[in-house]
Protein backbone atom coordinates (compact mmCIF):
# COMPACT_ATOMS: atom_id res chain seq x y z
CA UNK A 1 0.00 0.00 0.00
CA UNK A 2 1.29 3.45 -0.87
CA UNK A 3 1.75 5.62 2.21
CA UNK A 4 -0.25 8.42 0.57
CA UNK A 5 -3.25 6.05 0.46
CA UNK A 6 -3.17 5.15 4.15
CA UNK A 7 -6.43 5.23 6.06
CA UNK A 8 -5.46 5.70 9.67
CA UNK A 9 -6.76 6.82 13.03
CA UNK A 10 -5.16 8.98 15.71
CA UNK A 11 -3.59 7.36 18.76
CA UNK A 12 -5.34 7.43 22.10
CA UNK A 13 -3.73 9.46 24.93
CA UNK A 14 -2.33 6.26 26.47
CA UNK A 15 -0.86 5.17 23.15
CA UNK A 16 0.76 8.55 22.60
CA UNK A 17 2.49 8.28 25.98
CA UNK A 18 3.77 4.77 25.22
CA UNK A 19 4.91 5.71 21.73
CA UNK A 20 7.03 8.59 23.04
CA UNK A 21 8.43 6.41 25.84
CA UNK A 22 9.63 3.68 23.50
CA UNK A 23 11.44 6.07 21.16
CA UNK A 24 14.37 6.14 23.58
CA UNK A 25 15.12 2.44 23.21
CA UNK A 26 15.55 -0.03 20.39
CA UNK A 27 14.76 -3.09 22.49
CA UNK A 28 10.96 -2.68 22.40
CA UNK A 29 10.44 -3.39 26.12
CA UNK A 30 6.86 -2.12 26.18
CA UNK A 31 5.00 -5.37 25.69
CA UNK A 32 2.07 -7.12 27.27
CA UNK A 33 2.24 -10.84 27.95
CA UNK A 34 -0.14 -13.57 29.06
CA UNK A 35 0.69 -17.21 29.77
CA UNK A 36 -1.90 -19.94 30.30
CA UNK A 37 -1.63 -23.62 31.25
CA UNK A 38 -4.34 -25.79 29.74
CA UNK A 39 -5.00 -29.19 31.30
CA UNK A 40 -6.79 -31.85 29.29
CA UNK A 41 -6.68 -33.07 25.71
CA UNK A 42 -6.42 -30.15 23.29
CA UNK A 43 -7.12 -30.05 19.55
CA UNK A 44 -4.22 -28.02 18.14
CA UNK A 45 -5.87 -27.24 14.80
CA UNK A 46 -9.06 -26.14 16.50
CA UNK A 47 -7.07 -23.89 18.85
CA UNK A 48 -5.30 -22.28 15.88
CA UNK A 49 -8.66 -21.52 14.30
CA UNK A 50 -9.98 -20.08 17.56
CA UNK A 51 -7.01 -17.71 17.91
CA UNK A 52 -7.22 -16.70 14.24
CA UNK A 53 -10.90 -15.85 14.69
CA UNK A 54 -10.11 -13.57 17.64
CA UNK A 55 -7.42 -11.76 15.64
CA UNK A 56 -9.95 -11.27 12.86
CA UNK A 57 -12.71 -10.11 15.22
CA UNK A 58 -10.72 -7.43 17.01
CA UNK A 59 -9.04 -4.81 14.84
CA UNK A 60 -6.48 -3.82 17.48
CA UNK A 61 -4.91 -7.28 17.10
CA UNK A 62 -4.12 -6.62 13.43
CA UNK A 63 -3.34 -2.92 13.66
CA UNK A 64 -0.05 -1.35 12.55
CA UNK A 65 1.45 2.02 13.44
CA UNK A 66 2.67 3.99 10.45
CA UNK A 67 4.10 7.49 10.32
CA UNK A 68 3.69 9.77 7.32
CA UNK A 69 6.37 12.33 6.37
CA UNK A 70 6.24 15.36 8.65
CA UNK A 71 4.37 13.53 11.43
CA UNK A 72 5.85 12.97 14.89
CA UNK A 73 3.19 10.45 15.89
CA UNK A 74 1.96 7.50 13.83
CA UNK A 75 -1.53 6.62 12.76
CA UNK A 76 -3.27 3.39 13.68
CA UNK A 77 -3.71 1.53 10.39
CA UNK A 78 -5.85 -1.61 10.35
CA UNK A 79 -4.43 -4.36 8.16
CA UNK A 80 -6.82 -5.36 5.37
CA UNK A 81 -5.99 -9.06 5.69
CA UNK A 82 -5.27 -10.15 9.28
CA UNK A 83 -2.26 -12.46 9.55
CA UNK A 84 -1.59 -14.45 12.69
CA UNK A 85 1.86 -15.09 14.11
CA UNK A 86 1.32 -18.49 15.72
CA UNK A 87 3.86 -21.21 16.45
CA UNK A 88 2.88 -24.70 17.61
CA UNK A 89 5.63 -26.70 19.35
CA UNK A 90 5.44 -30.38 20.32
CA UNK A 91 7.68 -31.02 23.33
CA UNK A 92 6.00 -34.21 24.50
CA UNK A 93 9.01 -36.45 23.92
CA UNK A 94 11.60 -34.11 25.47
CA UNK A 95 9.34 -33.07 28.36
CA UNK A 96 8.82 -36.68 29.41
CA UNK A 97 12.57 -37.09 30.00
CA UNK A 98 13.31 -33.75 31.66
CA UNK A 99 13.04 -33.06 35.40
CA UNK A 100 10.45 -30.36 36.24
CA UNK A 101 13.10 -27.74 37.04
CA UNK A 102 14.87 -28.27 33.72
CA UNK A 103 11.59 -28.12 31.82
CA UNK A 104 10.62 -24.88 33.54
CA UNK A 105 14.03 -23.40 32.72
CA UNK A 106 13.69 -24.39 29.07
CA UNK A 107 10.22 -22.85 28.87
CA UNK A 108 11.44 -19.63 30.45
CA UNK A 109 14.30 -19.42 27.95
CA UNK A 110 11.82 -19.89 25.12
CA UNK A 111 9.64 -17.05 26.41
CA UNK A 112 12.67 -14.78 26.85
CA UNK A 113 13.79 -15.43 23.28
CA UNK A 114 10.29 -14.73 21.96
CA UNK A 115 9.85 -11.51 23.89
CA UNK A 116 13.25 -10.08 23.04
CA UNK A 117 12.59 -10.28 19.31
CA UNK A 118 12.21 -6.79 17.82
CA UNK A 119 8.75 -5.45 17.06
CA UNK A 120 8.06 -4.07 13.61
CA UNK A 121 5.44 -1.37 14.01
CA UNK A 122 4.36 -1.57 10.37
CA UNK A 123 3.81 -5.34 10.37
CA UNK A 124 0.77 -6.46 12.34
CA UNK A 125 1.93 -10.07 12.60
CA UNK A 126 4.85 -9.01 14.83
CA UNK A 127 2.71 -6.93 17.21
CA UNK A 128 0.61 -9.90 18.33
CA UNK A 129 2.08 -13.40 18.55
CA UNK A 130 1.09 -16.71 20.09
CA UNK A 131 3.29 -19.68 21.00
CA UNK A 132 1.64 -22.97 21.97
CA UNK A 133 3.80 -25.68 23.56
CA UNK A 134 2.38 -29.17 24.04
CA UNK A 135 4.05 -30.60 27.15
CA UNK A 136 2.07 -33.85 27.23
CA UNK A 137 -1.19 -35.27 25.91
CA UNK A 138 -2.93 -33.63 28.86
CA UNK A 139 -0.91 -30.43 29.35
CA UNK A 140 -0.40 -27.48 26.99
CA UNK A 141 1.12 -24.07 27.70
CA UNK A 142 0.03 -21.08 25.63
CA UNK A 143 2.05 -17.85 25.64
CA UNK A 144 0.53 -14.70 24.12
CA UNK A 145 2.46 -11.49 23.48
CA UNK A 146 1.43 -8.11 22.10
CA UNK A 147 2.79 -4.62 21.89
CA UNK A 148 1.67 -2.51 24.85
CA UNK A 149 0.23 -0.15 22.24
CA UNK A 150 -2.37 -2.84 21.56
CA UNK A 151 -2.96 -4.68 24.83
CA UNK A 152 -2.68 -4.37 28.60
CA UNK A 153 -3.29 -6.82 31.44
CA UNK A 154 -7.06 -6.26 31.50
CA UNK A 155 -7.32 -6.95 27.77
CA UNK A 156 -6.06 -10.50 28.11
CA UNK A 157 -9.11 -11.52 30.11
CA UNK A 158 -11.31 -10.62 27.14
CA UNK A 159 -8.99 -12.26 24.61
CA UNK A 160 -8.82 -15.53 26.55
CA UNK A 161 -12.59 -15.58 26.98
CA UNK A 162 -13.05 -15.07 23.24
CA UNK A 163 -10.51 -17.79 22.39
CA UNK A 164 -12.27 -20.22 24.74
CA UNK A 165 -15.67 -19.42 23.24
CA UNK A 166 -14.39 -19.81 19.69
CA UNK A 167 -12.73 -23.11 20.61
CA UNK A 168 -16.00 -24.33 22.12
CA UNK A 169 -17.86 -23.26 19.00
CA UNK A 170 -19.89 -20.49 20.63
CA UNK A 171 -20.30 -16.91 19.44
CA UNK A 172 -17.76 -14.54 20.98
CA UNK A 173 -18.95 -11.38 19.21
CA UNK A 174 -21.00 -10.42 22.26
CA UNK A 175 -18.13 -10.64 24.72
CA UNK A 176 -16.51 -7.66 26.35
CA UNK A 177 -14.28 -5.68 23.98
CA UNK A 178 -10.55 -6.25 23.75
CA UNK A 179 -9.73 -2.99 25.49
CA UNK A 180 -8.70 -2.20 29.07
CA UNK A 181 -11.51 -1.80 31.61
CA UNK A 182 -10.77 1.90 32.01
CA UNK A 183 -11.10 2.40 28.26
CA UNK A 184 -14.66 1.17 27.86
CA UNK A 185 -16.68 4.36 27.97
CA UNK A 186 -20.27 4.26 26.65
CA UNK A 187 -20.71 1.09 24.63
CA UNK A 188 -24.07 2.21 23.24
CA UNK A 189 -22.50 5.24 21.63
CA UNK A 190 -19.36 3.58 20.30
CA UNK A 191 -20.53 0.27 18.87
CA UNK A 192 -19.20 -0.91 15.52
CA UNK A 193 -21.34 -2.04 12.66
CA UNK A 194 -20.70 -5.45 11.18
CA UNK A 195 -20.65 -6.21 7.46
CA UNK A 196 -24.45 -6.29 7.36
CA UNK A 197 -24.74 -2.93 9.08
CA UNK A 198 -26.02 -4.31 12.38
CA UNK A 199 -24.70 -2.64 15.49
CA UNK A 200 -24.04 -5.90 17.30
CA UNK A 201 -20.34 -6.40 16.62
CA UNK A 202 -17.68 -5.94 19.29
CA UNK A 203 -16.62 -2.41 20.07
CA UNK A 204 -13.24 -1.61 18.51
CA UNK A 205 -10.33 0.23 20.09
CA UNK A 206 -10.25 2.97 17.44
CA UNK A 207 -13.72 4.01 18.66
CA UNK A 208 -12.39 4.24 22.21
CA UNK A 209 -9.39 6.28 21.03
CA UNK A 210 -11.65 8.68 19.15
CA UNK A 211 -13.93 9.07 22.16
CA UNK A 212 -11.00 9.81 24.48
CA UNK A 213 -9.50 12.34 22.08
CA UNK A 214 -12.83 14.11 21.71
CA UNK A 215 -13.18 14.21 25.49
CA UNK A 216 -9.76 15.84 25.86
CA UNK A 217 -10.52 18.34 23.11
CA UNK A 218 -13.75 19.40 24.81
CA UNK A 219 -12.62 22.47 26.72
CA UNK A 220 -16.08 22.77 28.28
CA UNK A 221 -15.84 19.42 30.01
CA UNK A 222 -16.18 19.94 33.77
CA UNK A 223 -14.44 16.65 34.54
CA UNK A 224 -11.49 17.53 32.31
CA UNK A 225 -11.22 21.02 33.78
CA UNK A 226 -11.23 19.62 37.32
CA UNK A 227 -8.57 17.02 36.45
CA UNK A 228 -6.33 19.65 34.85
CA UNK A 229 -6.65 21.86 37.91
CA UNK A 230 -5.68 19.01 40.24
CA UNK A 231 -2.61 18.10 38.17
CA UNK A 232 -1.43 21.72 38.03
CA UNK A 233 -1.46 21.83 41.83
CA UNK A 234 1.05 18.99 42.06
CA UNK A 235 4.74 19.67 42.39
CA UNK A 236 5.89 16.99 39.96
CA UNK A 237 9.56 17.69 40.62
CA UNK A 238 9.06 16.62 44.23
CA UNK A 239 7.04 13.57 43.21
CA UNK A 240 9.90 12.25 41.06
CA UNK A 241 12.26 12.33 44.05
CA UNK A 242 10.50 9.31 45.53
CA UNK A 243 12.78 6.28 45.89
CA UNK A 244 11.60 2.72 46.29
CA UNK A 245 13.21 0.19 48.65
CA UNK A 246 16.20 -1.57 47.06
CA UNK A 247 15.98 0.76 44.06
CA UNK A 248 19.12 0.81 41.91
CA UNK A 249 20.32 4.11 40.49
CA UNK A 250 20.70 4.31 36.72
CA UNK A 251 23.98 5.76 35.43
CA UNK A 252 23.60 8.42 32.72
CA UNK A 253 25.30 6.20 30.13
CA UNK A 254 23.48 3.03 31.13
CA UNK A 255 22.18 0.62 28.47
CA UNK A 256 18.61 0.81 27.23
CA UNK A 257 15.75 -0.20 29.50
CA UNK A 258 15.43 -4.00 29.32
CA UNK A 259 13.08 -5.49 31.95
CA UNK A 260 13.99 -8.76 33.63
CA UNK A 261 12.24 -11.17 35.97
CA UNK A 262 13.42 -12.93 39.11
CA UNK A 263 11.90 -15.93 40.86
CA UNK A 264 11.62 -15.67 44.63
CA UNK A 265 10.24 -18.20 47.10
CA UNK A 266 8.44 -16.62 50.04
CA UNK A 267 8.56 -18.13 53.50
CA UNK A 268 5.26 -19.61 54.75
CA UNK A 269 5.04 -16.91 57.43
CA UNK A 270 5.36 -14.17 54.81
CA UNK A 271 2.67 -15.80 52.67
CA UNK A 272 0.32 -16.03 55.66
CA UNK A 273 0.89 -12.35 56.47
CA UNK A 274 0.24 -11.38 52.86
CA UNK A 275 -2.97 -13.41 52.67
CA UNK A 276 -4.18 -11.78 55.90
CA UNK A 277 -3.50 -8.23 54.67
CA UNK A 278 -4.97 -8.53 51.18
CA UNK A 279 -8.71 -8.64 52.15
CA UNK A 280 -8.32 -5.56 54.36
CA UNK A 281 -7.28 -3.42 51.40
CA UNK A 282 -9.46 -5.02 48.71
CA UNK A 283 -6.41 -5.56 46.50
CA UNK A 284 -5.23 -8.73 44.75
CA UNK A 285 -2.03 -10.43 45.85
CA UNK A 286 -0.35 -9.46 42.57
CA UNK A 287 -0.59 -5.79 43.53
CA UNK A 288 1.12 -6.39 46.86
CA UNK A 289 3.84 -8.50 45.29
Amino acid sequence: MNQTDLEGFHLSPQQRYLWRSQQDTSSSPYRSRCQVSVWGALDGERLQQAIAQVVDQYEILHTTFQTLPGMSLPLQVIADVPRINLEMLDWRHDASTLPPAALAERLEQLWCDRHQAPLNMVQANTLFAATVVQISDQHTVMDLMASALCMDSSSWEHVLAAIAQNYAGTDSSATSPVVPDDHLGDEDGAGNEDEDGDEDGPIQYIDIAQWQNELLEDSQSDALSLAQTQWRKLNLAEQFKLHLPLEQSTPPQSPAFVPRTWSLTLAPKAIATLEAMVPSYSSPQTVWL
